[in-house]
């Protein structure tokens, strides 16, 4: 036999002969038993350098040829007992034995005869132990064993974590989007409660920018001069704003009031749908819809006449007013001799 070291152990050469036919029987050496006169490990077995030599004699005056289609080896073991003892809802179980390149990182999850149950647990290196506190009220005291198991979960790196070694992921979707800050709390093993606490507020934004027109939808603007207003909020800010219509105009931004003043002669009079799109910096997107009256011509005055040529109380006059925007109409009396305005 062979260890890392060479050979090992003692010969079991036998004076028989080999079989000349092909018929898939072993010839056996050694037993279920049979150490070969060495010690054996775990280590040993799994080295890439265990194995065996083998060497063969021929006695026979005819010259010929040994052939060898199969090997096997054949490793006989047993395992010690797996008996875990639960003492006041308390675990401890030793660091498991891992490949080299390989850490303990966590303890995933613990069960106990089937069910599983909330922990804490304390690494302890200098002891080569896992100590395991169920967090339960049940008295789950006893002796555990391969009929009504322990089953104790492990997490292993890669690599050494030197910092942040402790990785969560929560879902925030169920709380008000607002600023908050954070406590963590961590047990250990004795129970002892740590915090820290994340005293910088952390926004939590899950909504694209909220945004208010300043003014009616619908109304009506001139293309070369008027503007319209938007309030526009967000936890987290706002990156990018645009309309999705291209039209020549000004941006003007103080705090959350977004400005934009029109200076595009090329508008088509008439209503426009237009949208003001928003982004905030954590990329969320959100939008607002609203009609605008494009007025690029005077209100038009036709069909006047009055009911009478004389005003003695009360004068009327009749006329039609076209005009796609709202207006207002004041009305002059001049004297034709001294031209006053009344």
């Amino acid at each position: 036999m062979r260890k890392t070291g060479g050979q090992v152990g003692n010969t079991r050469a036998q004076g028989g002969y080999w079989d000349t036919l092909d018929n898939d029987i072993y010839d056996i050496y050694g037993g279920s038993t049979d150490l070969w006169n060495t010690s054996w490990s775990v280590a040993d077995v799994n080295s890439d350098n265990f194995g065996f030599e083998i060497f063969v004699n021929s006695s026979g005056s005819v010259t010929t040829k040994a052939r060898i289609d199969h090997a096997r080896i054949t490793i006989y073991y047993s395992t010690p007992s797996s008996e875990v003892v639960i003492s006041n809802n308390k675990i401890t179980v030793d660091i498991p034995s891992l490949p080299v390149g390989k850490e303990l990182c966590s303890i995933e999850g613990v069960m106990a005869n089937g069910t599983s149950y909330d922990y804490s647990y304390f690494v302890d290196a200098i002891n080569g132990t896992i100590l395991i506190s169920l967090l339960t009220s049940i008295d789950l005291d006893g002796s555990y064993d391969s009929f009504s198991p322990v089953f104790v979960d492990i997490g292993v790196s890669t690599a050494l974590q030197n910092s942040d070694q402790f990785v969560g992921s929560f879902d925030f979707s169920q709380l008000p989007q607002d600023n908050y800050t954070f406590v963590g709390e961590f047990r250990d093993i004795s129970g002892a409660i740590s915090k820290f606490i994340i005293g910088t507020s952390v926004a939590i934004d899950f909504h694209g920018p909220q945004i208010y027109g300043q003014f009616v939808s619908n109304s009506s603007i001139n293309p070369e001069s008027s503007s319209i207003s938007f309030v526009v909020n967000d936890l987290s800010g706002v990156s990018d704003y645009k309309l999705n219509s291209s039209i020549e105009g000004l941006w003007s931004v103080t705090g959350n009031i977004y400005t934009f003043t029109f200076n595009d002669a090329s508008l088509i009079e008439g209503t426009k749908y237009l949208e003001l799109i928003c982004n905030d910096t954590q990329g969320l997107e959100n939008s607002y819809i609203f009609l605008i009256n494009v007025d690029k011509t005077d209100p038009v005055i036709s069909n006047v006449n009055t009911l009478s040529p004389y005003w003695t109380d009360l004068f009327e006059i009749n006329a039609t007013i076209t005009e796609v925007s709202g207006f207002s109409l004041a009305v002059e009396a001049i004297h034709i001799t001294s031209g006053i305005v009344a």
